[in-house]
Order: C-alpha cells, then structure tokens, then sequence
C-alpha cells in the first residue's frame, strides 16, 4: 500500500524591492523554475496528480510579521514563543533578550537543536 507525502521545501532568496513591482518578475521567474526543476527530480512529467503542486513566497520583515536574524549567526529565524511562526523559517526563541536560532539557544531550551 502506498501513502501520499507532502514534502515541503523552504528556501530564501534576495530581490532587489524594485524588482518586484516588475510583471514576471525575477521572483516569478525563480518559483516557476523551481516547479518545473521539481518535476523532473522527482520524475513526473504532468500526467499523474502527484509532482509539484504549489509555491508560495513571504516577503521577510520583522516589523509585520514573526521574523528576525539570530542576534549570533545571523539566520533568519521565527520565534516560537510568539504567535504565529513562519512555518518554514528556522525555529528561534528571545534568551536573555536576545533572539536565537535553534543551533545558538542554550542546551536544555525547549527550541535548541
């Protein structure tokens, strides 16, 4: 018997803002790539229902949404203390009054690695 997987992948790139007021622009050209790149690792070529189905981009400001860099290594992380994380980002938590990732977090905290 076979079981269906939904594998989700995160990745983050840098755009120029004012690329991104372009119609088709770098950003688009990007996601669309990585759908078709998809397909052909996993080696479906559209005639099933399985293969790529979805890409969705947030843009990252920690001023709106649950985001920040490590005050250590600099990643961008969500914070899993606050409401509503950024399923995708890595996990981080504020110690000591600083935001962490998960790799920099203290042994024994609930968020570290």
């Amino acid at each position: 018997m076979k079981k269906t997987i939904l594998i989700r992948i995160s990745a983050l790139v840098e755009i120029d803002d004012t690329e991104l007021d372009k119609d088709f622009n770098e950003l688009d050209k990007l996601m669309y790539g990585l759908g078709e790149n998809v397909n052909d690792l996993l080696g479906y070529n559209g005639e099933s229902n399985l293969g790529w189905i979805s890409t969705q981009s947030i843009v990252l400001d920690e001023n709106k949404i649950n985001c920040g860099k490590c005050s250590i290594c600099n990643v961008w992380v969500t914070d899993r203390e606050k409401p509503n994380p950024v399923i995708g980002l890595q996990n981080g938590a504020v110690y000591n009054g600083k935001l962490l990732c998960d790799d920099d977090l203290p042994d024994g905290h609930r968020w570290a690695f």
